[in-house]
């Protein structure tokens, strides 16, 4: 699933709510080019919270992707 969401775009945010913890996580394609590419990414700066208690209403995970590649923006079309 992370090829596809790399293929699609060049700028990839996941935010996911559980019942018990949750985590948002930014990722820019072009910077992580830039380095040793290592499937590792950190949560964003203070996101990641555990052992809390969620409102089953809220959980569930949004992935959005944008500044999408020529050939995505070609599809979606």
């Amino acid at each position: 699933m992370k090829r596809a969401f790399f293929k699609l775009g060049n700028h990839i945010q996941v935010k996911s709510i559980s019942a018990t913890s949750e985590f948002k996580l930014t990722i820019d394609v072009i910077e992580w080019l830039k380095s040793p590419q290592k499937w590792e990414f950190e949560f964003d700066n203070g996101t990641l919270k555990e052992n809390i208690v969620n409102d089953a209403s809220k959980t569930g995970i949004n992935i959005t992707i944008t500044n999408l590649s020529s050939d995505s923006q070609t599809s979606f079309d």
